[in-house]
This record gives structure tokens, sequence and C-alpha cells, in this order.
């Protein structure tokens, strides 16, 4: 109905810092982080200090794009050919606007409250708690309210009417 993709991550990662390997859990417990697509950003690419100033003796090569491929050698006290390569990639979020953070880990239940619904909100929030109402007669007093509105909004009086149905038969 939503259309809706739900992705559980539950992985670590490893990092680095002084030599020392650690895993990292990046996901904080309880956040849901709501996106717009799988595409979060954009890699950015500069140049490498050394495309900027070349050293003399060295070989250079650009395989791909962001990427600077040096190759050397050294004749002390044998002959070595080294190969490096370098590149300045750095992720950038784009549409930091369009990301959306939920914590769950602190969530107050309060209770709904059946006996009436409040039809005077927009109509998401109305079918939401048609939707959680389990009072028939509460559901029927607010369709006879909505259809005697000036202007019935006719997605609220369906999904009152649906909801109706639908306790009707599990009843």
């Amino acid at each position: 109905e939503y259309n809706i993709v739900i992705d559980i991550v539950e992985r670590t990662v490893d990092a680095e810092r002084d030599g020392v390997q650690t895993k990292l859990t990046p996901w904080e417990a309880g956040m849901i982080i709501g996106l717009p697509s799988y595409n979060v950003g954009d890699l950015v690419y500069a140049r490498t200090a050394e495309e900027g100033s070349p050293v003399a003796g060295v070989e250079y090569r650009k395989p791909d794009d962001w990427m600077l491929l040096s190759v050397f050698r050294e004749h002390s006290p044998t002959v070595s050919e080294q190969t490096r390569v370098q590149g300045r990639v750095f992720p950038v979020i784009t549409n930091v606007s369009r990301v959306y953070q939920l914590d769950t880990s602190d969530v107050e239940n309060e209770p709904f409250d059946s006996d009436s619904i409040n039809l005077n909100q927009p109509w998401q929030n109305v079918i939401a708690d048609v939707k959680l109402s389990l009072n028939v007669d509460a559901l029927n007093a607010a369709l006879t309210a909505e259809q005697a509105r000036t202007s019935p909004r006719a997605s609220v009086v369906n999904a009152i009417e649906a909801r109706i149905a639908e306790l009707d038969t599990a009843g």
C-alpha cells in the first residue's frame, strides 16, 4: 500500500587505528533511518598532492579518473620496483533534508481512545485512528458525522465502512 522497503542492518565493520583492528557496530539500537532511495549520496573526487606536484623519475598513469598510479625503481642495493595507487575520494550525503531518523528506544505507549474518533484532523490521521478502532459504535458515529459534512471525504468514509465490515466479519 505504501511501497516501502524495509532492510534490517545487523552488521559490523572493521576499523583500524594505530595498527589495532576493532569491530564496530555503527548502527545505534532502536534507530530507524528513512531514506528516499538506496542512493544516499555521491562520491566526490579530488586531485592527489602528487598529481599536482609530480616527482622526478616516477612514471604516472591514470587508470581511472580518480586514481593516480605511480611506478618507480630503486637501485640500492638491488633493483626493486614499487607500484603505488593513490586516490582522494570523499563520500558526500546529498538530500540531507530527506534523511529521516526515528528513535524507537524511548516510546511512550498511550492507550488509543476508541470511544470517539476525532474528525477534525487531516484525513490521513483520521484513517489511522479508524484502523486502530475496535469500537463499532464509535465508527458508526464517525461515519454519520463524516457523511453529514458539507464535503465528506470519500477516503475517510471508505476507510470507516471498510473497518466496520472488517470488525463485523471478525466478531
